[in-house]
């Protein structure tokens, strides 16, 4: 360190002289030196003696500075990002005492998940219902398929792109009274997997055991499932008990006899089937449509449980389902823009439902409905007329109708896509092809 300082001192030295060297031996020419100036050369060598070498510490601070400074400026730009506007809605659900609450952010609809809340993430949007506003938030590690509300602190619930299982059977109170729904168990819900779920009142302090069921001699024994001793100490009863009894009247009616806890339920009270309103939600599987980010290298599959060992694989010239023999090619596109999934024909199962563009030099925009449990096709298309594009509203698969040949022009008309007499047709879209020269095909 000592012999670098002594060089640098000496640099300095020799660099002094020559200065005072060439300010005194240079020639004047017209009463101005040819460069710097013999009357600056005072104050040069003053300037050169005195340097010194910005210190390693104050280089590596300033350069520390910058980086938390550009990184605060980074997240100030995140931090500041508008907030999304959700919806929050409630549906009447007469199996239970509340509203089934559901999240739509623009065509995708979220439903309340049993998971538990396992980190908040960064708050992307808010939803506002009749009582309060709620704050929307990643959940970390679930990308977008889970995001979690929070109305308070103390409330908040995981919402999930997923549906809830639907169960086998359900039955509810018959001619229960607003009273009744209040006091008494409401409903029996029996699921595929042998697992129960029995509705007590809201006025109950008893929290009931995990549940299964059985049927055996016209009746329905709902047992407990337990998994420790010290559960079993908890709730009351062991493992494996019969924890309530009731009479299978017919393939509709159970009437409650008799329970081992608190069930709230009237001996002889009957529990009825739940009318099956709504046999299968609309849902997005992806979205492209006219989207600046469409893959056009990539492929998405998918997996539905009313279609198992089945794959549907999606590219953007085709959708194809693939299983034990094969593939298969279900529906093609110029490409195929969107595919939601919706219950159209009315059997309980989801048909395959997009747009796709059609044609090679005239192409119009069109609507393709595969139904993969009968392996029929539904089109809707007005060749030259009119473009259709499918979008979800407030959980209803929704047609746009434009006019060919512009897709992205203003909407002439919207309506729900459904099947009418066999043919797919979207209600209270007119249609009428107006007078033109042009064919069509």
């Amino acid at each position: 360190m000592w012999s670098s300082f002594a060089g640098r001192t000496e640099i300095k030295k020799d660099y002094s002289l020559s200065l005072l060297s060439l300010a005194t031996e240079r020639r004047i020419i017209g009463g101005s030196p040819l460069a710097f100036g013999e009357g600056g050369v005072k104050g040069r060598i003053k300037n050169v003696l005195n340097f010194k070498k910005t210190s390693r510490v104050i280089i590596v601070a300033a350069v520390a500075l910058v980086a938390v400074l550009s990184i605060g400026f980074a997240v100030n730009r995140i931090v500041n990002a508008p907030l999304i506007e959700m919806k929050m809605v409630y549906e009447e659900n007469p199996a239970f005492f509340l509203k089934d609450m559901k999240l739509i952010w623009d065509d995708t609809i979220y439903h309340v998940s049993p998971m538990n809340n396992t980190g908040r993430g960064k708050e992307i949007g808010y939803a506002t219902d009749e009582y309060s506003t709620w704050r929307i938030y990643e959940l970390n590690g679930y990308g977008h398929d889970y995001l979690l509300a929070v109305e308070s602190e103390d409330v908040w619930r995981v919402m999930s792109i997923h549906p809830p299982e639907k169960p086998l059977q359900q039955y509810v109170l018959e001619n229960a009274t607003e009273k009744q729904r209040a006091v008494r168990m409401l409903s029996v819900t029996l699921y595929g997997d042998g697992t129960a779920r029995l509705a007590t009142p809201l006025i109950s302090s008893y929290m009931l055991p995990n549940c299964t069921y059985a049927f055996a001699d016209d009746e329905l024994l709902i047992y407990s499932n337990i998994e420790t001793e010290e559960l079993e100490n908890a709730f009351g009863v062991k493992n494996g008990e019969v924890i309530a009894r009731f009479t299978v009247a017919d393939d509709n009616t159970l009437v409650f006899q008799s329970a081992t806890v608190p069930l709230f339920a009237a001996e002889g009270a009957r529990y009825v089937s739940a009318p099956n309103t709504d046999s299968y939600e609309p849902r997005k599987w992806f979205n492209y449509y006219f989207h600046e980010q469409m893959p056009w290298a990539r492929s998405l599959e998918l997996e539905l449980p009313e279609y198992p060992d089945t794959v549907f694989q999606w590219t953007p010239y085709e959708v194809k389902a693939i299983d034990a023999d094969g593939e298969k090619t279900l529906f093609s596109g110029m490409p195929v823009w969107n595919v939601y999934l919706a219950d159209i024909t009315g059997d309980g199962l989801p048909e395959l439902c997009a747009t796709v563009s059609f044609g090679s030099g005239i192409i119009d925009e069109r609507i393709t409905v595969f139904d993969y449990a009968t392996g029929n096709t539904y089109d809707l298309n007005d060749r030259m007329y009119y473009d259709y594009a499918l979008y979800l509203d407030n959980g209803r698969l929704m047609v746009k109708q434009t006019k060919y040949p512009d897709p992205q022009s203003d909407t002439l008309a919207t309506g729900e896509l459904a099947i009418v007499g066999g043919e797919l047709t979207a209600i209270g879209i007119d249609r009428t092809r107006p007078e033109t020269d042009s064919g069509n095909d």
